[in-house]
């Protein structure tokens, strides 16, 4: 499967360190480029993006990068879960992650 990772350069060191090979550094200034040059790549199935560039993308660009499927675009950081968890719902049709608002899950852990 082809890889790369999107994000500022600490992001980004634990995937060098993996040997990731396709690392792209963004910040404010780049990262509207770099997003619209890895939608229309066909080089990568799978983008890892920081959750920081996505606050740099404007809302249309933004949508298009939560809504792609080829490549796949999967954002990491504190709240990044929520929007994983929708493209999952969106893909199967039903909540199978488990991740519901507070309480207890039905195993006893708290959510």
């Amino acid at each position: 499967m082809s890889l790369a990772v999107v994000g500022s350069e600490m992001f980004s060191l634990g995937f060098d360190l993996i040997g990731v090979q396709d690392i792209f550094d963004a910040d404010k200034n780049n990262a509207v480029q770099v997003m619209e040059d890895l939608i229309s790549s066909k080089d990568f199935k799978l983008v890892i993006v920081e959750e920081q560039v996505m606050g740099y993308l404007p809302r249309f660009l933004w949508h298009r990068v939560v809504n792609n499927s080829h490549p796949l675009f999967v954002i990491i950081g504190p709240d990044a879960g929520n929007v994983l968890d929708e493209k999952v719902k969106r893909a199967v049709g039903a909540d199978i992650t488990g991740n519901r608002k507070g309480g207890i899950r039905d195993d006893g852990r708290k959510r």
